[in-house]
């Protein structure tokens, strides 16, 4: 099954501030727009406040594999940060959202 690593940049900027995976990028495209997630992230508050101006992020694939996914994604979310882009993403990649524990510290930014 084809994985794919997609950036979400912002409409306005053209700035990449978000560095993701997904089998199905339309689906997770719909789902960062839709999503109303327990624990809230970065990328939620960022995605919400484009919303409330009338902007989506823009969806480019910049990548796919069929096995591995998980060194690519670090890879690119890697590249991004020394590029210089402030991503929202709260991991370095390649394990995803599930069993992500933050700090009180953390939790009280967000």
């Amino acid at each position: 099954m084809k994985t794919y690593i997609y950036i979400l940049q912002d409409p306005i900027t053209q700035e990449v501030r978000y560095v993701g995976k997904s089998n199905n990028p339309k689906r997770r495209y719909t789902s960062h727009l839709c999503d109303k997630p327990k624990v809230k992230y970065y990328s939620y508050y960022w995605i919400q406040s484009l919303l409330k101006k009338g902007l989506k992020p823009i969806m480019t694939i910049i990548d796919e594999t069929d096995h591995d996914w998980q060194q690519l994604e670090k890879y690119w979310i890697g590249q991004f940060k020394a590029w210089g882009f402030k991503l929202t993403n709260i991991t370095e990649g390649g394990e995803g959202q599930r069993g992500v524990k933050f700090s009180k510290e953390t939790r009280q930014k967000m």
